[in-house]
């Protein structure tokens, strides 16, 4: 068994997170150093009962969690010596360990102390180091910005891979928790990594690329028989579904899915004959510059009220501005744009509630001289 000493689980924030879009690198961030418990789940790992080895401490769980979720590395063998198959050392895993450790933090190598202690450090010291003499907080805080640092080109490209994964049944490096495998299209790789980062670590519109693209479109292969060491691209992949997928299916068409889940999962029954078409009756709204011309780089607060009878079942909104806007419903922030010709679309239903419900955007015009805004 284990202690979980007040450990929650990451499910509700994970999915709340995912459902409204936050930006890939700010969701890094808030699980590596959480601003709340909410996030906390992720980095505080299990605490198992009884004598453990070494290798099974949450201070080493936080250096193997990291290492595979973000940057594709896996740590296990480093946990207990030096790496036979890549470059990884034990020293480098308890420095990385050694930044979550509230305490001094001795190597053991193959669960036997060498009589050295672990000093805080990070695994690409070219982007910047750890300082061992902060707090704990502190060096959470400095480790997150590291791992979401523009130049850490490891962390987009292992998401992008995941991603790629996901829909094509392999990824571009395999197997993914390896990334110092070499790609079978490093082009791609690079693409798709730079192209996350340039749209603002965007998750939805990454996918959104990969499955509008022709590669995704194109003739599922088929693979009979053991898969030779020497891959070659013919297509996505034909697979079966994960047993979570293939659950949520069940659920989706017979509407059988329990009434209480963890996570505030939202759900809709598809009616036959296809989804309502609405008529969209807005308009562009801007302050009192808009008389004019507004002027660059012009800074605004719009707000609305509205009372709502009873609870809502299901709504959404539909947004855009010229330049960008970060909206707040009920003083929670819940969408962020910086790009007017993407037309965004974001659910409400968990959002809004019975009686009075604060609609607030701070929006902001651009440019180097006067132009519309909206």
């Amino acid at each position: 068994g284990f202690i979980t000493g007040g450990r929650k689980q990451v499910s509700g924030w994970l999915y709340e997170s995912l459902l409204y879009n936050k930006p890939y690198d700010q969701l890094t961030r808030e699980l590596i150093a959480p601003p709340s418990d909410a996030s906390r789940g992720f980095i505080d790992g299990i605490k198992w009962r009884g004598n453990v080895s070494a290798g099974q401490t949450v201070e080493i769980q936080f250096a193997q969690s990291l290492g595979q979720a973000f940057l594709g590395i896996n740590l296990k063998c480093a946990s207990c010596h030096d790496s036979f198959i890549d470059r990884w050392t034990l020293d480098e895993s308890y420095g990385l360990a050694a930044i979550y450790s509230e305490r001094e933090l001795e190597i053991h190598r193959c669960d036997k102390p060498i009589g050295k202690t672990a000093q805080a450090s990070w695994l690409f010291p070219e982007l910047g180091t750890i300082d061992p003499s902060a707090s704990r907080e502190a060096r959470l805080q400095q480790l997150a910005a590291l791992m979401t640092h523009p130049e850490n080109g490891r962390f987009t490209r292992t998401i992008v891979n995941r991603l790629w994964h996901r829909l094509m049944g392999r990824g571009i490096v395999h197997p993914l928790d390896a990334m110092q495998t070499r790609p079978w299209n490093e082009d791609l790789l690079d693409y798709l990594a730079v192209s996350l980062s340039d749209h603002k670590y965007d998750l939805k519109q990454m996918l959104e690329l990969i499955a509008t693209s022709e590669a995704y479109q194109s003739q599922v292969e088929v693979v009979e028989g053991a898969e030779s060491s020497d891959y070659l691209y013919r297509g996505p992949r034909s697979r079966r579904l994960t047993a979570e997928q293939f659950l949520d299916s069940v659920w989706q068409m017979t509407g059988a899915a329990p009434d209480k889940i963890d996570a505030p999962i939202f759900r809709t029954k598809v009616e036959q004959g296809g989804a309502p078409e609405l008529e969209l009756n807005a308009q562009w709204i801007w302050g009192d510059s808009a008389k004019e011309t507004p002027p660059a780089d012009e800074t605004i607060v719009v707000r609305k009220i509205i009372e709502l009878p009873a609870a809502v079942k299901r709504g959404g909104a539909v947004l855009t501005c010229d330049n960008s806007h970060i909206l707040f419903i009920n003083r929670r922030e819940v969408d962020v744009g910086k790009n007017w010709s993407q037309v965004r679309t974001l659910p409400l239903h968990t959002l809004l509630k019975p009686g009075k419900n604060d609609l607030t955007a701070i929006v902001h015009n651009g440019g180097k001289t006067p132009n519309a805004a909206g």
